[in-house]
């Protein structure tokens, strides 16, 4: 069963995994595995080297999004926006992406 992250709660990850990317106390790594991210608009978010296995990033909004050494092992990209997105070194075993209009 995936956990569905609220607005809020993606805020709040988001900027304390700025602050560990900064190596900045009280930082804290994404951890998103099994998550539903339905829609989420993640544009230009620094993601990189999060934990989002199994997550589900349908028709998520990734444009320009740092996605280096990002595990996303199992993931459901379906009809998401990666323009821009930076996969470098990314995991993508078992990934599925349809680009869909």
């Amino acid at each position: 069963m995936l956990r569905k992250l609220s607005k809020e709660q993606i805020t709040e990850d988001r900027h304390l995994h700025d602050m560990w990317c900064r190596n900045e106390p009280g930082g804290k790594c994404i951890n998103w595995s099994h998550s539903d991210l339905t829609g989420a608009d993640l544009a230009g978010a620094n993601l990189t080297d999060a934990n989002l296995i199994d997550v589900n990033l349908y028709r998520a909004n990734l444009t320009d999004a740092y996605l280096i050494d990002v595990n996303l092992t199992g993931a459901n990209l379906d009809g998401a926006n990666l323009e821009g997105a930076n996969l470098t070194d990314a995991y993508l075993t078992g990934a599925a992406y349809r680009d869909w209009e």
